[in-house]
């Protein structure tokens, strides 16, 4: 008898389910063009970028030497070379009966010196710039950037086993602070930081999968100049975080943000209304850069149409068309549309409307979380 009655009870919370009204979403992205912080004073039209590196002729100095030791040794051994072939053919012969065949004079070895790769500043300028300004030196506000002194610590070397063969790995821990001032024409300092990156450690890995046997070859011969492509490679990236900075700040600057638009989703209920909404407030969204005033519009119809669905929300019937996992759904549409339209109070009322729902779905209370993050931002530029 227990297995009819099993079979029964899930028959019947399987037709629930398919009764129940579901929530269907499609993902969008839009960019809209975000304000300043900090806004710069109104005469300020333009902006140039200055990089310098504290430690750069530090590094230069030691090629500097290197290649005038390399150039000595080569006068060394001209000179030698020439004394050798102007010595008589008695002399040269006595000589090599002493000293043997072949013991022509030597060039002297001159040993690379170990050094940081050399940035080119204009690589690391052109990955500055200040969105919303032209680019320019009349009246500009200075974007410096400095490169503070750099500290390597000496390779650490670990060995490792993989399907019996032995390898090694290498690693090198690099810390480069760096530090962005804006400066005006007149020499007035608006803002002074270091970047948050470039204080810690970044590490420089060799590649993993070099045996015992070719690593001596490969940190004598391969090693330097990977290890300084990478450093290359962390300095530039190092200059677009100064980048996000000063634009997080002070740019207007586009930006691409990407969203999720929800609808009901039924077969007992039709959700027509929803996808037309839906469409509306994509086309709305797409439009927010080039034709920002008609956007603002459509998403205050957007809003509109989604409330008059919320009329005939009931939280407390499942299979009702507009469920309370319906609603939340509509609500976080409108949340963001009041975001993009200004209206950072509902928005945040909203916001507070959903996490006291006794029923709150987790994934709507994350997406609460991030917009509320969203309207503090966006009300702190726009206000």
């Amino acid at each position: 008898m227990k297995k009819p009655l099993l079979l029964t009870i899930l028959t019947f919370v399987s037709l629930l389910t398919l009764q129940a009204q579901n929530v269907d979403k499609e993902k969008i992205s839009y960019t809209y063009l975000r304000n300043p912080i900090e806004k710069l004073d109104a005469s300020i039209k333009k902006y140039n970028v200055e990089v310098d590196i504290l430690w750069i002729q530090r590094e230069q100095d030691k090629l500097d030497e290197y290649e005038m030791e390399l150039a000595k040794a080569e006068e060394e051994y001209q000179a030698a070379m020439e004394t050798y072939n102007n010595k008589s053919l008695g002399k040269v012969l006595a000589e090599r009966a002493l000293i043997g065949e072949g013991k022509k004079p030597e060039k002297r070895h001159v040993k690379k010196p170990e050094t940081l790769a050399i940035p080119e500043l204009s690589i690391l300028e052109s990955k500055i710039a200040l969105d919303g300004y032209d680019k320019g030196t009349d009246d500009a506000v200075l974007i410096k950037v400095t490169f503070k002194e750099i500290a390597c610590s000496a390779p650490i070397d670990a060995p490792k086993e993989k399907n019996g063969e032995n390898y090694k790995l290498r690693k090198v821990k690099v810390q480069q602070p760096v530090e962005v001032s804006l400066i005006t024409s007149d020499g007035n300092v608006l803002f002074s930081e270091v970047i948050k990156k470039s204080n810690y450690e970044h590490e420089i890995l060799a590649p993993q999968g070099i045996k015992d046997s070719e690593w001596d070859n490969y940190v004598e011969n391969t090693w330097p100049a990977y290890f300084n492509s990478q450093l290359s490679a962390y300095l530039e990236t190092l200059a677009t975080e100064v980048n996000d900075l000063i634009n997080y700040k002070f740019g207007y600057s586009n930006v691409k943000h990407y969203t999720e638009i929800y609808k009901g989703d039924g077969k007992k209920y039709s959700y027509d209304s929803h996808l037309l909404t839906l469409r509306k407030a994509q086309r709305a969204y797409e439009g927010l850069l080039t034709d920002n005033q008609e956007s603002v519009n459509q998403l205050k119809e957007a809003i509109d149409e989604w409330n008059e669905e919320l009329k005939e929300a009931d939280p407390s019937d499942k299979k009702a068309r507009i469920n309370s996992e319906v609603e939340q759904a509509l609500l976080i549409n409108i949340i963001e549309a009041h975001i993009m339209t200004g209206n950072y109070n509902e928005a945040t009322d909203i916001c507070d409307r959903i996490e006291l729902m006794p029923d709150a779905k987790k994934k709507y209370l994350r997406e609460v979380e991030n917009l509320r993050d969203f309207i503090k931002d966006e009300k702190l530029r726009n206000s």
